[in-house]
């Protein structure tokens, strides 16, 4: 029985593993330029993922050939806490960078150096031997190479666990970093977000308190004979600690846009008023998109997207979202495909296919495939283009070119005239 509980903490451990290990994947992919919080994410993902696999060796037996990796996981561990404090907190606070004070949080990694020292300048036969007879983590408590017996050590461990709980959870009930909004998408994927933080906050705070409990559980169990109880307590804190690991990683996985961050506009009125247009306070923002289609011709590159755009700006993906949602009156695909087909009308017009073809000029103005651009061109010009080649362009007054230009702009001069 006790053999069948162990593989399947061993089995949800490495599930944990997996996940972690994808995520580590999905943020490193990141292209938003709001990167320091992604950054922290990233830190804390690598961290832990390392810690998990040190303990799925060590619980699996596998630790005696990975001697060299022994203990260089458990000052990094004691990091983890604080990383994942200041995670959220640059979310919820939408910061840009660490503080001098931030600091203090090496305090856990500098003492673990200190306790496990003697042990990383022993002889290397002495570590093999150290760890060629360790069957589990119970064998590791019961360690005292080091300042202090690992049992000992543990408590000290538990409680600097128990802290940043403590400064975790008031942390992400707190209501001062709730911020106004304008659209109904903007608060809706901003309560995502703020969805994700609880999600992520709550449960590292229960591993956070179900490791301690293991460490103290273990202090205990050195004292008692009442090793029944404790072992099933024991085995219940290890289904809560990977059971909510695996419920974050996957949460964030099936909603990496989580990863964006709260929308917030340093220095600007973000309300739009008629003493305070829209476009003077995004004035920045807009006048980069508008560099970005207009001079840069963004739209031609196939794989073009909101957060690769944002990032190319320099702006956060949020604001140039709002932007073109808001400005231009548009998703940003519909702002794509209308500077496509318009470049497209205008190669047209000029002679485009007497030296080249149709599948060479939707290629060339960012199209994947000839089925869009052909969807697309009708829905713009209610012809093919075939059609509007043949098509006399001197009858009309005003050519589909200029027809898209007034389309893509037209709900400017409607909001000025509203306000």
């Amino acid at each position: 029985m006790q053999e069948l509980l162990n593989n399947s903490i061993t089995l949800i451990q490495l599930s944990a593993l997996i996940l972690s290990i994808v995520l580590i994947i999905l943020v490193s992919k990141r292209v938003d330029k709001q990167v320091h919080a992604a950054n922290i994410l990233l830190v804390f993902l690598l961290l832990n993922s390392y810690g998990l696999f040190l303990f799925v060796a060590l619980k699996a037996g596998m630790i005696e050939n990975l001697w060299f990796l022994y203990r260089t996981g458990l000052p990094p561990s004691m990091l983890v806490p604080a990383v994942a404090y200041l995670y959220i907190r640059s979310i919820l606070r939408d910061e840009n960078r660490l503080k001098w004070k931030d600091s203090l949080h090496l305090i856990p990694f500098l003492i673990a150096i200190v306790q496990y020292l003697p042990y990383y300048i022993a002889p290397v036969d002495q570590k093999k031997h150290l760890v060629s007879n360790l069957n589990g983590i119970s064998d590791e408590l019961m360690l005292t190479f080091g300042c202090l017996p690992e049992n000992q050590f543990a408590i000290i461990r538990g409680l600097i666990l128990l802290f940043y709980a403590y400064l975790i959870v008031p942390l992400i009930f707190d209501k001062n970093f709730r911020l106004k909004h304008i659209s109904k998408e903007e608060l809706k994927l901003d309560k995502k977000i703020i969805k994700w933080i609880k999600i992520f906050g709550i449960s590292f705070s229960l591993n956070c308190i179900a490791i301690a409990f293991y460490f103290f559980l273990q202090f205990i169990q050195n004292q008692s004979t009442e090793n029944l109880f404790l072992n099933i307590l024991g085995f219940t804190i290890a289904i809560i600690f990977n059971g909510t690991l695996i419920y974050y990683s996957s949460y964030l996985i099936l909603n990496p846009e989580t990863l964006i961050g709260l929308y917030q506009i340093r220095n600007v009125n973000i309300t739009k008023t008629k003493e305070t247009p829209l476009k003077d306070d995004f004035n920045e923002v807009i006048e980069a998109v508008k560099m970005a289609f207009d001079i840069n011709k963004i739209y031609i590159k196939p794989d073009i997207n909101v957060e690769k755009l944002a990032f190319l700006i320099g702006h956060p993906t949020r604001a140039t979202s709002y932007v073109i949602n808001n400005y231009f009156g548009m998703n940003f695909n519909q702002l794509i495909n209308n500077y496509r087909i318009k470049e497209a009308i205008s190669k047209l017009e000029n002679g485009y296919l007497k030296e080249f073809t149709i599948d060479a000029l939707w290629s060339e103005i960012g199209f994947s495939n000839r089925t869009t651009f052909y969807k697309k061109f009708k829905e713009f010009t209610g012809l093919t283009p075939m059609e509007f080649v043949k098509k006399d362009q001197s009858v009309q007054k005003e050519t589909p070119a200029n027809k898209i230009e007034k389309k893509l702009f037209n709900h400017i001069v409607s909001d000025r005239r509203k306000d």
